[in-house]
Formats: C-alpha cells, structure tokens, sequence
C-alpha cells in the first residue's frame, strides 16, 4: 500500500522521513509557494526558504515521489521577484510542481482584508491579486506569461528528465514507477500542449495586431 500525505516543512528531519517511508508514505505534497522569505511571512507560512529545500531533498533522497504547490504574484511581488521563486523552485528535486497565480478567495484573510479597503465584492468568489483590481503590481496577461514561463521553465529542462529517470531506476517498484510516469507525463503533456497552442496561434494573432485580419 502507497500513502500520500500533505507535509508541513519546518517539523521535517531524516528520522521523521525514515518512518514515513517504513510506514508506506511514497508521496508527499509540499506548499512551498514561494522563494522569497519575505513572501513566505506574508503568506503567514511560519517556514523558512532553507526549510523548504531541505524538507524536498529529505523526501527525494529516500525515493518518496514529491510535489509541491507555489504562489506567484503576491501583492509586492514584480517580475523579478517571481522569476526568483521560478529559478528557486527549479533547483528543488520535485517531481512534480503546481504554479498558480495567487486569487483571493472568498471566506480567506486576503479576501476579507481586500474587502475591507473595498478591493473585492461579496459576491465575488475569487478574484485575481492584478494591478486591474489594484491588488497587485502585474496585469493580468503578465501574470499569465509568467505562469507560462515558470511551467516551461521547470518541466522542459534536461535535469527535470534526467532526475526524474534516475528515481525511476532506484525504486525497484514497478508499480509505484508507473504510478510517477504517469503523474509526470500527464503534466509534460499538458505543458507541450499549451506551448504548441501559442505557437499555432501566435501568427493569427500577429495577422491580426497587424490589420491583416
């Protein structure tokens, strides 16, 4: 039997992650969210950035499949200080990564403080953090270019593949190798299909800005 967990980071040591594994944990879900310490207080995690790496490296060396969700577009954050949580997140040996672009979600602290200063309506169930709502400092298609780039920036590098390869060999469990094959090709393709979608529509979309449509 193959357990998943959702693990908080700054509890992780290697004898911690010894019994996991010798209890059946092979997955383990990580809320990383960010690169940026600063970030990280605002999103109120109580974990460091070092923790953060450390709990993945713990969960990787022992052969337990990893994945991790992370935050980009905080209300202070521009392009840089996402592209660090991008090139952060690409040094981590995860096996699978989720970016999301950061929503105030209705019944949240975020929400009920941008309600406060009038920034969110009730009836709204998630909004945005872009400079259109005045809840952050990025509009929203550079927030979504940003996506972009930080789900084909870590999905498409040669270390991903070839880390990902050598973990597979290491297990000597055939099902629980499959189990990650599946997981992971799932996500490549989903990334090569919106990559090819932006290159068949980038010449429609050039024709058009240029009066030829």
């Amino acid at each position: 039997m193959h357990l998943k967990i959702v693990a908080r980071v700054d509890v992780a040591d290697p004898e911690l992650y010894d019994a996991l594994v010798a209890a059946g944990v092979r997955f383990v879900d990580f809320g990383i969210e960010s690169g940026s310490q600063a970030t990280l207080d605002f999103y109120r995690k109580r974990a460091t950035v070092d923790q953060n790496r450390r709990a993945v490296q713990l969960a990787d060396e022992r052969g337990i499949f990893t994945h991790a969700h992370v935050i980009l577009g905080a209300p202070f954050e521009d392009r840089a200080a996402m592209r660090e949580t991008i090139r952060f997140v690409q040094t981590l040996p995860l096996d699978t990564v989720f970016f999301n672009i950061l929503g105030y979600r209705r019944g949240s602290l975020l929400w009920q403080e941008a309600k406060d200063q009038g920034l969110v309506r009730d009836e709204e169930e998630v909004v945005l953090a872009s400079r259109e709502r005045g809840l952050g400092l990025l509009d929203r298609p550079e927030l979504t270019r940003l996506h972009g780039e930080a789900v084909r920036g870590y999905y498409l590098r040669p270390s991903y593949l070839w880390h990902g390869l050598g973990k597979l060999l290491r297990l000597r469990d055939p099902e629980l190798a499959w189990a990650i094959t599946e997981v992971a090709a799932k996500a490549a393709l989903k990334v090569g299909w919106r990559s090819l979608r932006r290159l068949v529509a980038r010449p429609r979309e050039a024709a058009t800005a240029s009066g030829m449509e």
